[in-house]
């Protein structure tokens, strides 16, 4: 409906990459359940706040409604995959580029946001950082009057 969306190729999500490139709607459809399924198989291996910031920037690509400015919910997820120390060299420059706004400046018709947001959401889940173990209750160490118990 081009009342509800005046201007999809604009947007930063996978509708806007579909519009671009005048994919059938289930296209789109089949790549959000792809994604998702990596999501929840990286969610699985990661901490809970990690988890929280892919999911965050997942929302974006997989929202309708999704324009440059919203980008700014991958700001915990660059910070996260920036700040680990399990992560390669490689996809911390991938996080250093993706936060970078040259590409968002440069003139182009292709929906470049889009097309970085979705690879590096596809490479950081796929090499997700695994946590150090399960949580058991008896690893949490609990504070009682400043000393361990």
């Amino acid at each position: 409906d081009p009342g509800a969306n005046p201007h999809p190729e604009t947007m930063v999500n996978l509708h806007g990459l579909a519009t671009c490139f005048h994919a059938p709607a289930w296209a789109e459809g089949v790549l959000a359940i792809v994604l998702l399924a990596l999501i929840w198989r990286a969610c699985l291996k990661m901490a809970a706040p990690d988890c929280l910031a892919l999911a965050l920037a997942a929302g974006v690509l997989l929202g309708m409604h999704s324009y440059l400015y919203d980008l700014v919910l991958c700001i915990p997820l660059i910070l996260v995959v920036l700040n680990g120390r399990g992560y390669p060299y490689w996809l911390k420059t991938l996080a250093v580029i993706f936060a970078s706004p040259i590409g968002y400046l440069m003139p182009s018709t292709l929906p470049i946001p889009a097309f970085s947001l979705l690879l590096f959401l596809i490479v950081t889940s796929v090499t997700a950082v695994p946590i150090s173990g399960p949580i058991a209750p008896s690893r949490v160490r609990q504070e009682v009057g400043g000393a361990a118990v």
